[in-house]
């Protein structure tokens, strides 16, 4: 009976554990089965060009499994088809990293480091694909497309043809391969490729564009004709097919042709706005001003309830500068719509036309501030508004309000290169270079192919003095066109030379010399070469011919003043300026160079009206008036240089002028002269940051126990508050102390000190700060490294008196 019994029991064990793991098996099954269909559904979405759709079905895939690779490698082709490249490469990536060994995702991802001009990142997804699969036709393309840009076309043409042998079909490789053999003038062989390539895939847009791109380098204008006609076929909705058509018949001249196009694609496509603007434009650049005027005046007429209508055509007489009969429109708009979306986009709209002619007898700003306003009290979200509203903050220098609008515009518009690129300019306006190098790098990061944000992060790094850094970027910019921009080539040829990469070097004087032979600038990169590699007497040369080129140019000019100097042939210097001057009477910077050798020589009546001339000859350069200070100084005319930095103040509507001026007022002990001076920038500038942080100095240095005083330095705090430089911490940290706020105090002044190279006055500050809450091993060595630093700082004589009270008690 027991037996019996236990038997029941372990069977009836075992007919349980059956029934779980049948379960956990449906479940799983039914798990996958929902993650295939949400796949299989997306392919369906992506191959009917709904990307919106696909993108949903794959979401709902990959939450199910975050590590499925196919989800995750269609959700990048989606994601490139919507233009959102940062996304693509992420999906790709994910793919990646969930299988190394998945192919597609790896070729994809090096196919967008191609495109992004990202070599060595693409040669290393590439070699590593290669080598378990080293027939892989996508990651052959992908290669061959990275030989081609870096010139090695013969390697590339092998990398193609073995992609092509092995995948006859593939619209990259197909592509790549006409591609090399057009540029090896094998004209007849690229057109035989993609023939054959239209014949496996008949419906292929992109190959019937290369086709007829080769077609009109044989001169074939009937294959061209053909082919675009073909193209607009296939895909009728694209406004893109039809301006290539368009602009096929305006390179034969064939203006009637253009029409017909734009004409015909109106009235197919009724409700694109952009075909009625294409036509419109046509006639105003082919035909006439009037005639196009009065097709836009039909077009309007004829849907008078079209506000979409109207915007655009108000918007295209703005950017013709036909601004009355835009803002017109606008207005028209505005009344009918009142709040709703279009009559708040026409605010927009407006506004932006009021800032663009910014008339102050109109009052043209203000009018755009209570539009913008407006817009933002009905939704606060309005990303046209904020940037308005930011743009108008940079311009009176408020950064702070400039970058919060902007990261508010980010938060809806993430993959947004040009707003991340306002965004650090904001940051930098603001004082805070580590926020505008995350930014730029953000913006590479999410598309790696736009230029505009390389340059400003190369530019910025190099400012920076992270040189290393900088260079990768600007060799890839360099790369990727046949002429270079001046702007990469300078920046280029400064890493090189920092590096002591003298043939490099050489190798980017030589193109800019080729590619803008009328500018003296590769002449000048050769002098710098030169002195470099302590080539003196070419560098010599090599400065002379970049002012025969450009004998207006102040580079070449002063470094030849320089070699003078150092040869200690100042007459020699002062006669090639008198050559200069008599040549060119009107060269301000020879006029400058000669006030600054009367100077040296302490000629000072004579050096003095040499920067008189210099001002007389460009009013506006702030260089001129600090010089003719700096000598009035010299001769202990206080009075004069004050004068001088007033009348360059107003002249050129500098702010380093003003905090020139105001420094000297402070030294001179005038330092309610100095407030004053400050208060004057400000009623023009009332954000400016860097003057707002000198304010607040002079106020808490010197009425710091007064209330009123204390309480505009709280306002102007608060201006300082959202940077990261270490002169703004200090300030907001000494603001602190002389609230009696110790601790709040140390904790801004220790960032402050924490970098490199800190100043004197901050070592100061925390000690101080240090000192009253106790900490007085720290407070000692702050307060000994600031009296013994060799500086001179206002508070020197308390640094010093705290410190012998701080021996004293020990």
């Amino acid at each position: 009976m027991t037996i019996h019994s236990s038997l029941r029991q372990a069977t009836y064990r075992t007919l349980i554990a059956i029934v779980l793991v049948s379960i956990v098996l449906s479940a799983c099954s039914g798990v996958d089965a929902r993650k295939h269909e949400f796949l299989e559904r997306g392919q369906t979405y992506y191959n009917n060009k709904n990307y919106d759709k696909a993108r949903v079905e794959l979401r709902n895939a990959l939450q199910i499994d975050p590590k499925y690779v196919e989800a995750r490698y269609l959700a990048g082709q989606v994601a490139e088809k919507r233009n959102d490249i940062r996304e693509a490469a992420g999906q790709y990536q994910a793919a990646v990293d969930a299988n190394p060994k998945y192919q597609p995702a790896r070729a994809a991802l090096a196919r967008i480091y191609v495109i992004g001009g990202l070599q060595d990142k693409a040669g290393e997804l590439c070699e590593e694909g290669l080598k378990d699969d080293p027939n892989n036709a996508a990651l052959l393309t992908v290669r061959g497309a990275l030989h081609a840009q870096r010139g090695q076309l013969d390697q590339a043409q092998a990398d193609a043809e073995l992609a092509n042998k092995q995948k006859p079909n593939d619209e990259y490789t197909i592509s790549l391969l006409a591609s090399l053999y057009k540029q090896s003038n094998r004209l007849d062989k690229a057109v035989e490729v993609i023939e054959e390539g239209i014949k496996q895939s008949p419906n292929s847009v992109d190959l019937h564009i290369v086709l007829a791109d080769l077609n009109a380098a044989r001169q074939d204008y009937a294959g061209v004709e053909a082919q675009l006609q073909q193209v607009i076929q296939l895909e009728p909705k694209s406004i893109a097919h039809r301006a290539r058509l368009a602009q096929f018949y305006l390179f034969r001249k064939d203006v009637d042709g253009a029409e017909k196009v734009w004409r015909q694609a109106t009235t197919e496509l009724p409700d694109q706005v952009e075909a009625k603007l294409a036509l419109v434009n046509l006639l105003w650049t082919q035909r006439n001003e009037e005639v196009a005027v009065s097709e836009m005046e039909k077009m309007v007429s004829s849907e008078p309830r079209n506000s979409e209508l109207k915007l655009a055509m108000a918007g295209y007489l703005q950017r013709q500068s036909k601004l009355d009969r835009a803002e017109q429109i606008y207005q028209e708009v505005i009344k009918k719509e009142d709040r709703d979306a279009k009559g708040l986009q026409a605010r927009d709209q407006l506004a932006t036309l009021y800032l663009r002619r910014d008339d102050v007898k109109l009052n043209d700003e203000s009018r755009a501030r209570n539009l913008i306003d407006e817009v933002l009290k009905e939704n606060a979200r309005d990303n046209d508004a904020l940037v308005l509203r930011a743009n108008v903050a940079l311009k009176h220098g408020d950064a702070a309000t400039a970058v919060t609008d902007l990261r508010s515009v980010l938060r809806d518009q993430p993959n947004s290169t040009p707003l991340m690129r306002a965004l650090a300019r904001a940051h930098l306006q603001n004082n805070d270079a580590t926020l505008a190098e995350e930014t730029l790098r953000n913006a590479v990061q999410t598309d790696p192919a736009d230029v505009e944000s390389r340059k400003l992060l190369s530019k910025l790094l190099l400012q920076n003095g992270k040189i290393e850094q900088a260079r990768p970027f600007l060799e890839q910019l360099a790369a990727q066109n046949d002429k270079v921009d001046l702007e990469i080539l300078d920046g280029l040829f400064k890493t090189q030379l920092s590096a002591k990469d003298f043939p490099a070097a050489q190798n980017t004087v030589d193109k800019t010399q080729q590619q803008y032979p009328q500018l003296a600038t590769g002449w000048y990169y050769a002098a710098l070469l030169a002195e470099a590699q302590k080539n003196r007497e070419l560098a010599r040369k090599q400065y002379e011919h970049a002012l025969e080129v450009q004998p207006e140019i102040a580079e070449p000019l002063v470094a030849l003043v320089r070699m003078d100097m150092v040869d200690k042939d100042s007459k020699g210097a002062m006669n090639r300026l008198n050559a200069v001057i008599a040549k060119h009477p009107d060269n301000a910077i020879a006029h400058n160079l000669r006030g600054e050798l009367l100077l040296t020589d302490k000629k000072w009546e004579e050096a003095a009206n040499a920067f008189r001339q210099t001002i007389n000859l460009a009013s506006a350069w702030p260089v001129a008036y600090r010089n003719l200070a700096s000598t009035q100084l010299q001769q202990k005319q206080l009075s004069e240089a004050i004068a001088t930095y007033e009348t360059g103040v107003v002249k050129t509507s500098d702010m380093s002028l003003v905090v020139n001026l105001a420094m000297l007022q402070e030294n001179a002990g005038k330092p309610d002269d100095a407030i004053k001076t400050y208060d004057r920038w400000l009623v023009q500038q009332p954000k400016s940051i860097p003057v707002a942080n000198n304010l607040v100095m002079l106020l808490l240095n010197y009425h710091g126990d007064d209330k009123n005083s204390l309480e505009r330095a709280a306002k102007l705090s608060d201006m300082l508050a959202t940077s990261s430089d270490p002169s703004l911490l200090d300030t907001r940290g000494w603001y602190k102390y002389k609230r009696g706020d110790y601790q709040g105090a140390v904790n801004l002044l220790q960032q402050a000190a924490g970098g490199d190279n800190v100043s004197a006055t901050v070592r100061y500050h925390l000690g101080m700060a240090l000192l009253k809450t106790g900490n007085n091993v720290s407070a000692r060595t702050n307060l000994q490294a600031a009296v013994s630093s060799g500086q001179s700082f206002f508070g020197i004589d308390e640094a010093r008196s705290a410190l012998n009270s701080i021996t004293q008690s020990s």
